[in-house]
C-alpha cells in the first residue's frame, strides 16, 4: 500500500497522530505484512467508532493483555511473600516505581534467601476480573510465563494454572504463538513465524488486548476504503464490505468467532491447527473447520456432564436444551455485548428477556417478582476444576444443583483414557482424523506416547502426505522414543517439504548426535542456525557437541551466544560450569552453577558440585547452606 495524497482534515489528524514512513501502510497508518498481514493499530478503529472503542476496555478481553504499570495495579504488594510447600519455594512480586518484579528464592536453615532469582516483569495477562498471571520476555524474542498469579475475587497470591504441584516448570513455561492467539491481539511477526514447530519467538512490542480486527478481521482495506471514500460520506457500502462484521455473518460463521478462542472442550489437550495452516491463519468470516481440529476427552474422575474447566462456556452451553433446541438461533451474542459491558441492572434485563423470549416465567416460577433475572440460579457462578482458586459463570443453562459450587475445590487434572474429535469437519479425510488425533495426545504426552507415535507413522507410510506437519510431529516422538534412525528420515522427509524451517534440520542434528555422529550432528546443526540464528537451545546444542568433540574454547562460545539470547537458560550456564571447572577455574564454574540453580533450584546434580566447589574455594559457610538444601531435596525425592 501507498501513501495518499489529498487527506481531509479529520483524517490529516489522525495520521499526525498515527507517523509516517513505513513501506506499508495506508494513509500515514502503519499496516502489518509477514505472517498477519492487512492489520492497523486497533486504536485506529477509535477514529470513526469512538463510542465502541471507549465502551470495549469494560470487558475483558479489551484488557486481556498489557505492560504492568503502577496505574493499573490491582494487586496486594504488601502481602507477605507466598510459600508454595510441594515445591518448598517463596514467591513475592514488587512494585518499583512503574514496573513489576518477580522475585523467587529458597529458604536456607535460618531464613537465608538462596537461589534467588528476580525478573522485572514485561507483561501482563489477564483483565484481571479474576486473575492475573505475568510474563517476561529475553533478547531472542522467547517469552515464559511466571509461576505466580494474582487471584482477584478472593485478592490472594497463589500458584497459576499448572504450577501447583512440586514438579512444575518454574520459571522455564514457554509462551506460545497458539496461546498468544486467544490472549491478545495478532502481533506483527515474519511470515511463517506462526508455522508448526517454528522457534515462539515473539517482537519486544507486541498489541496491548483483544482489539477490534480479532473479531473483524485486519482492517486495513477497510480503513482505506473509508478514507478513500471519505468517514462522513460516500460509498457507504464500499467502506462496510471491506470488513467483516460479525452480525451479517450466519448463525455458525458467527459461532466460529467466539468459537476460535472460548470452545475448548479439554484444556489438557487443545485444538489442533490443521496440516497446512498456521496458527495467526484464521480470519473471521472463514469456516473454522478449515483451520483447526477440536478434540474431546474421557476422563476416568468425572462424568462428561460434570467437567467444567474456566474456558468451557461454549461447550457448556451446547449441552443445554437452550441451544439443542434453537435450531442454532441461540449463541453467544445471544446474551453478551461484545464491545462493551453494559452496568449489571441493565445486563440483567437482557438475560431475563432473552429467557423470557421462550419461557413464560409465571408459568414456572410463580411467586417470582415480574423483575426478578434468571442466570443466577439457572447458570449458576462456579468454580473450575483447573483453576480452582477462582469462580467463573458456568454457561450450561440448568436446573440449580443442590450443592454448594463456590465451596473450596482442591485441583484434580483430567486421567484422559480416551481422546475423540469433537464436531469434526466434514472434509476430514480418515487419516487426517487421526493426524489430529495424535497430534493432540503426543502434545499432551510430551512426544512419548509411543501408541500414538505408531499410529501416525501408519498414516505417513500409508498415505505420504505433502505437508510437513506430520513429518515434523513423527520425528520429534520418534527422537524422544529412542527411534534415532526413524527420526532422522521423518525430519529429512519434513525439511524437503518446508526447506526454509529450521526446526526438522534440528531434528536432524539431534538424531546424528544420538547416534554418535558429532561431525554430521555439528554440520546440521550449523546449518539450522544459518536459517535461523536467534534460537538459543541450537547454539547450546552447538555448545554441547564441540564439546564432545574436544573443542572447549568453541563450546564455551557457543555456551555464551546462547546466553546472550535466553540468560534464563539453565542448561547452558551448566555447560558453562562444566567447561569452567575442566579448566580450573573453579569460581567462574561456581558462578556458573549458582547461576543454573537460580533458574533450576531442584536439580541435585548441580548443587552436589556447587558444594564441592565452594569446598574447594574455602566458602565453608556457603558451602553448609547448600549442602542444608541438598539434603533437603535428597530426602523430598526418597519420600
Amino acid at each position: 500500500m501507498v501513501r495518499r495524497a489529498g487527506v481531509t482534515a479529520p483524517v490529516l489528524m489522525l495520521v499526525l497522530c498515527a507517523g509516517a514512513g513505513r513501506a506499508d501502510e495506508v494513509y500515514g497508518i502503519p499496516v502489518t505484512g509477514g505472517d498477519v498481514p492487512g492489520y492497523v493499530p486497533d486504536a485506529t478503529c477509535g477514529t470513526c467508532h469512538k463510542d465502541i472503542a471507549d465502551r470495549f476496555p469494560t470487558i475483558g478481553m479489551g484488557r486481556s493483555f498489557y505492560r504492568p504499570s503502577a496505574d493499573t495495579a490491582i494487586e496486594d504488594f504488601d502481602a507477605p511473600p507466598f510459600h508454595h510447600a510441594p515445591s518448598d519455594r517463596h514467591f513475592k512480586v514488587e512494585l518499583r516505581g512503574d514496573d513489576y518484579w518477580f522475585n523467587r528464592w529458597r529458604e536456607g536453615p535460618d531464613g537465608e534467601r538462596l537461589d534467588l532469582f528476580q525478573r522485572r516483569i514485561d507483561w501482563v495477562v489477564g483483565s484481571g476480573n479474576r486473575s492475573r498471571v505475568y510474563l517476561y520476555r529475553v533478547d531472542s524474542g522467547a517469552m515464559f510465563q511466571l509461576p505466580l498469579a494474582w487471584y482477584s475475587q478472593e485478592r490472594k497470591w497463589g500458584m497459576a494454572p499448572g504450577f501447583e504441584f512440586a514438579d512444575h516448570l518454574g520459571v522455564s513455561r514457554p509462551v506460545r504463538h497458539r496461546c498468544m492467539t486467544c490472549h491478545n491481539a495478532y502481533p506483527e511477526v515474519p511470515e511463517g513465524a506462526g508455522d508448526f514447530g517454528r522457534p515462539e519467538l515473539f517482537p519486544a512490542d507486541l498489541p496491548q488486548g483483544i482489539g477490534c480486527q480479532r473479531c473483524h478481521g485486519p482492517g486495513a482495506a477497510h480503513v482505506e476504503a473509508a478514507f478513500d471514500e471519505g468517514i462522513y460520506g460516500g460509498n457507504l457500502d464500499a467502506v462496510r464490505t471491506a470488513i467483516v462484521n460479525p452480525a451479517t455473518l450466519p448463525a455458525n460463521r458467527a459461532r466460529d468467532v467466539c468459537y476460535s478462542c472460548h470452545l475448548q472442550p479439554s484444556v489438557s489437550l487443545p485444538a489442533t491447527v490443521r496440516p497446512g495452516r498456521g496458527v495467526y491463519d484464521f480470519r473471521p468470516g472463514e469456516s473454522l473447520d478449515a483451520h483447526m481440529v477440536q478434540v474431546d476427552i474421557v476422563d476416568a474422575l468425572r462424568a462428561p456432564d460434570a467437567r467444567f474447566e474456566i474456558n468451557h462456556h461454549p461447550y457448556r452451553m451446547e449441552q443445554s436444551p437452550c441451544f439443542l433446541e434453537s435450531g442454532g438461533a441461540f449463541g453467544c451474542t445471544s446474551c453478551h455485548d461484545p464491545h462493551g459491558k453494559a452496568p449489571i441492572e441493565e445486563r440483567q434485563a437482557t438475560y431475563r428477556a432473552v429467557c423470557t423470549g421462550c419461557h413464560e416465567a409465571t408459568e414456572v416460577h410463580p411467586d417470582l417478582a415480574s423483575e426478578a433475572e434468571c442466570t443466577s440460579c439457572h447458570m449458576p457462578a462456579r468454580r473450575p476444576q483447573d483453576v480452582p482458586e477462582l469462580w467463573v459463570t458456568d454457561h450450561r443453562i440448568q436446573i440449580p444443583p443442590d450443592t454448594d459450587l463456590l465451596a473450596p475445590l482442591d485441583k484434580r487434572p483430567a486421567e484422559v483414557t480416551e481422546v475423540f474429535l469433537y464436531h469434526p469437519p466434514a472434509d476430514l479425510a480418515p487419516g487426517e482424523a487421526v493426524i489430529a488425533q495424535t497430534f493432540s495426545i503426543l502434545n499432551y504426552s510430551g512426544h512419548t506416547a509411543d501408541y500414538a507415535a505408531a499410529a501416525l507413522g501408519r498414516v505417513l507410510s500409508a498415505e505420504d502426505p505433502s505437508e510437513f506437519e506430520p513429518w515434523l510431529a513423527f520425528a520429534e516422538s520418534a527422537l524422544r522414543l529412542g527411534q534415532y534412525e526413524t527420526a532422522y528420515a521423518a525430519a529429512e522427509q519434513a525439511s524437503l517439504l518446508a526447506p526454509d524451517h529450521p526446526v526438522p534440520v534440528k531434528l536432524m542434528g539431534l538424531a546424528k548426535l544420538q547416534m554418535g555422529d558429532l561431525d554430521a550432528a555439528r554440520a546440521l546443526t550449523e546449518r539450522s542456525l544459518r536459517i535461523s540464528g536467534d534460537m538459543a537451545e541450537q547454539h547450546l546444542n552447538l555448545g554441547l557437541i564441540l564439546a564432545a568433540s574436544g573443542d572447549a574454547e568453541a563450546a564455551l562460545a557457543a555456551a555464551r551466544r546462547a546466553l546472550s539470547l535466553n540468560d534464563a537458560m539453565p542448561q547452558a550456564w551448566r555447560l558453562v560450569a562444566r567447561l569452567a571447572e575442566a579448566r580450573g577455574d573453579r569460581a567462574a564454574a561456581a558462578e556458573a552453577y549458582e547461576a543454573a540453580l537460580r533458574i533450576e533450584p531442584g536439580t541435585l546434580d548441580d548443587r552436589k558440585a556447587l558444594v564441592a566447589l565452594l569446598q574447594a574455594l574455602g566458602r565453608s559457610s556457603d558451602a553448609l547452606l547448600h549442602r542444608a538444601l541438598l539434603l533437603r531435596d535428597m530426602r523430598a525425592t526418597v519420600e
